[in-house]
C-alpha cells in the first residue's frame, strides 16, 4: 500500500491492477530486503502479484533463512545496542 501510495490494499488484489509497474515492484522488493534481510527476485512479484501469494513465498524464504541462521544474523545487525525498543516494529511514519 505504501509503495502504491494507497491507504489500503486487499490481500487478493493484484499489485499491477492497482497501478504497480516494474519500477514500483523494484522498490517493493528493495524495501522487503532492507526490512527483513531476505532476497526475493523481482520476477517473484510478477509471478505472485497478490499480497496473499507473495507473502506465502516470502514466508518460505524467511523460514529457510532462519534455518540457515542468516535471518538471526541480519536482525542482530539491525538492533541498536542498548535500545529498549529494539524488538518493536516501526510504523509507516518511522520508515
Amino acid at each position: 500500500a505504501e509503495v502504491l501510495k494507497l491507504e489500503r490494499v486487499s490481500v487478493t488484489e493484484s499489485f499491477f491492477e492497482l497501478g504497480g509497474h516494474s519500477l514500483l515492484a523494484t522498490q517493493a522488493v528493495s524495501r522487503l530486503r532492507e526490512a527483513f534481510g531476505v532476497e526475493v527476485p523481482l520476477r517473484a512479484l510478477f509471478e505472485m502479484p497478490t499480497v496473499e501469494a507473495f507473502a506465502a513465498m516470502v514466508e518460505e524464504r524467511l523460514l529457510a533463512a532462519l534455518d540457515d541462521g542468516e535471518l538471526a544474523d541480519h536482525l542482530e545487525r539491525l538492533e541498536p545496542e542498548g535500545d529498549e525498543d529494539a524488538g518493536a516494529v516501526p510504523g509507516p511514519a518511522a520508515q
